[in-house]
């Protein structure tokens, strides 16, 4: 399913818990300090007379929780006599920073600069996710120290627009020497005697190689040199070719950006002159893989609305470019209209501002409370490039499995707002669930297709450059490209060849018309020893690992089957698998959509999760855990009933008259009949025995004990 969403860290308030923002400040208006340590809160002054129980945990409460994505712990120390240090007390173990014997602002490395008390074992991520006190210590017979702010911070990170443009937050500089940056207000004062100014950049690095510009946006003295950057990686340290405040990458060549894929340092030396300079920002714009897709989007009002629940046609209000609380439908939150939107995969509500909305949609019981709105996350985001909310609408609760719209109004009752236009959009048959295109870092809406785990299969033939590595939230996901462009070891179609196809179980799978593999595999366990399969490659049969068959009758109560050797590509079959788990390979295979296959009783296979609903005159059979599993609506019932079969991708059921009953079982002992297992729900097979008590390895004819793993007994009659 399509959904584009701005992927946004949300901030956390100080208080409790996990935190999330940026960067965390302590709150030093009162401390609370332990021992013979004592805190000032009116002058900020930490002291403490001895070194032996003498602390204060850090004020705020927001230091504890998972911080395994902050980096950087700093501190601005106006005055001190004597050391102190600071301990983070993570996973039930202390740990402790570099002794603090100097004023000025103090930046410490998280993963560097913090070791286990008494040993040199560093603290670690792992560590980090389970922090309950962050504090101050002392670590000198006694002393004082001024501390005009503490904080926790995370690493740079850059987040492209879908135009490439990007800026470091403020809160990512910090300065050192004789500098000193104030993030509230962007101001930078240089004191004449020299310093640095730093991006505080994540140390895995930031990837330059696509990088067109970069432009510090600022007023007042020029008191800085030119910009320089670290890749150690890459092994480059080098100035920017370019000024200090606008820096353009184009013509950087011989400074090896085009090289420089994990910088991890940008910093700027202050000058021999003394002076001020406000930063406003810091702006980068780059190449990127930008995300589009397929199909052509259609107008909300071009659509029928009807009334419910004759069915008869309606008149939908639809307002848009003015002022008005109800963008299209009735106005009314009960259930009186609809239009109906199966088949359709997203709703846009465009409009130039992010102001809410409310949605109202026919639920399951036939009422119009299914009300998704702007706070409904997973379901709604917005897109500030493209400037509309979006809705996956397969998200959306179903009524008699169809999306019926019934009105989309304003946030909240009486206010009144714009919108320029509400358009949907669907996939055409066939067709690439996304377009990828560009090189460089991911746009948001690149970023949220990769992560969309329905998608199937993404065209990339748009992307450029050599070596790009993308990783898919759905592991089957299909990559159409040209040669050398991605680096992803499997999945990756070009000229219609998969040189290296992984199949993951139970995940969606689908590929484009007429592609083949060098070469194919899939890897599955079962619970027990049979079950159903589906593949788009041939696979053959393994003694005494995997046998296959097919069904060609049913005799009474048991299947009649038929060994196949070799099964043809996208053929559903029954599975035996002795030792409950087997992998499959093919080379050079002609992949295939699911077929039908050629027996009196066809298996209908899938490659992707799927519901099959029990009719009146037809049985659904699949099998799980070694027992047939049927879709039977309940015949007491005083209104109809829907039943159904839930299928994992990769898996087939098949159909039998209603006549057969619920007795059916696989041949030569080898079953289990629904009859007597039903009710047990997702149960195995843990013992077998004759009825005077001797274990079996399998049913024989006669009476059969059967153990079940829910603690059950039941008796099977094998004729």
């Amino acid at each position: 399913m399509k959904k584009v969403l701005l992927l946004m860290a949300a901030l956390l308030t100080l208080g409790g818990g996990a935190v999330s923002a940026k960067k965390v400040y302590a709150d030093l208006s009162s401390g609370n300090a332990i021992g013979n340590a004592t805190w000032t809160s009116g002058t900020n002054t930490f002291a403490w007379t001895k070194d032996s129980y003498a602390y204060m945990v850090v004020p705020g409460g927001s230091f504890a929780g998972d911080l395994s994505e902050y980096t950087t712990v700093g501190l601005t120390v106006a005055s001190i006599e004597n050391e102190f240090r600071v301990d983070i007390l993570a996973n039930g173990k202390t740990f402790t920073g570099k002794g603090i014997n100097t004023n000025g602002k103090i930046v410490l490395n998280i993963l560097q600069d913090f070791n286990l008390q008494w040993n040199p074992d560093l603290i670690t991520k792992e560590d980090l996710k389970s922090v309950t006190a962050v504090r101050l210590n002392t670590n000198s017979a006694s002393g004082s120290a001024v501390i005009t702010d503490f904080y926790i911070a995370k690493p740079a990170a850059l987040s492209f627009d879908d135009e490439g443009n990007a800026e470091f937050d403020l809160t990512d500089l910090f300065a050192t020497g004789g500098l000193s940056f104030d993030e509230k207000t962007g101001l930078l004062t240089n004191d004449g005697t020299g310093g640095r100014l730093y991006i505080n950049m994540p140390k895995e690095g930031i990837d330059f190689s696509s990088f067109l510009s970069m432009t510090v946006d600022r007023s007042g003295d020029d008191i800085i040199n030119n910009s320089l950057i670290e890749d150690t990686k890459n092994g480059i340290s080098n100035g920017f070719w370019g000024s200090k405040y606008g820096v353009n990458f184009t013509v950087g060549d011989a400074m090896k950006f085009n090289n420089a894929t994990n910088v991890n340092t940008i910093y700027w030396d202050g000058n021999t002159t003394a002076g001020t300079m406000t930063i406003s920002s810091i702006k980068v714009k780059a190449n990127v893989i930008t995300c589009s897709v397929p199909g052509t989007p259609v107008s909300l009002n071009t659509l029928q609305y009807h009334n419910f629940p004759s069915g008869s046609n309606a008149t939908a209000t639809w307002n848009v470019n003015t002022a008005t609380d109800t963008y299209y439908g009735s106005g009314s939150s009960d259930p009186s209209n609809y239009v109906d939107l199966t088949g359709y995969e997203v709703l846009r509500i465009h409009r130039d501002d992010a102001t809410g909305f409310r949605a109202f949609f026919i639920n399951a019981a036939g009422t119009g409370t299914n009300n998704i709105n702007d706070q409904a996350a997973g379901t709604v985001s917005w897109v500030d490039a493209g400037k509309y909310w979006e809705i996956d609408l397969s998200k959306v609760e179903k009524y008699q499995d169809k999306v019926y719209l019934n009105t989309i109004k304003s946030s909240a009752w009486g206010v009144k707002n714009v919108v320029k236009d509400i358009t949907l959009y669907k996939t055409p048959e066939g067709a690439a669930n996304y377009l990828l295109s560009g090189k460089g870092a991911l746009t948001p809406s690149a970023a949220a297709a990769l992560n969309d785990a329905n998608a199937k299969i993404y065209d990339a033939t748009g992307i450029t450059g050599t070596g790009v590595e993308l990783t898919p939230a759905n592991p089957n996901a299909i990559f159409v490209a040209n040669a050398g462009a991605l680096d992803n070891d499997k999945n990756v179609c070009v000229d219609g060849n998969i040189a290296n196809l992984v199949i993951t179980d139970g995940k969606p799978f689908a590929f484009p018309e007429g592609t083949t593999a060098s070469n194919a595999s899939y890897s599955r366990k079962f619970v027990n020893e049979w079950g159903t399969v589906c593949l788009p490659f041939e696979m053959t049969a393994v003694p005494d690992v995997i046998q296959f068959y097919t069904i060609t009758g049913i005799d009474e109560d048991e299947l009649v089957l038929e060994e196949m050797a070799t099964v043809p590509a996208g053929v559903p079959v029954l599975a035996y698998v002795p030792e409950k788990s087997f992998d499959v390979t093919a080379k050079d295979a002609a992949l295939k959509d699911v077929q039908v296959s050629n027996s009196t009783y066809p298996l209908i296979g899938t490659y992707e999760y799927k519901e099959v609903s029990v009719t009146d005159d037809v049985n659904y059979y699949a099998i799980s855990n070694n027992q047939f599993v049927q879709a039977v609506a309940d015949p007491t019932a005083t209104t109809p009933t829907a039943a159904t079969i839930s299928l994992g991708a990769f898996r087939a059921y098949f159909t039998a008259p209603t006549s057969n009953g619920a007795n059916l079982r696989f041949p030569a002992g080898e079953a289990t009949a629904i009859k007597a297992l039903a009710g047990a729900g997702e149960v195995s097979v843990v013992g077998i025995y004759s009825a005077n008590g001797v274990q079996q390895r399998s049913l024989q004819k006669g009476i059969n004990v059967v153990k079940l793993s829910n603690g059950a007994t039941q008796k099977i009659l094998v004729k």
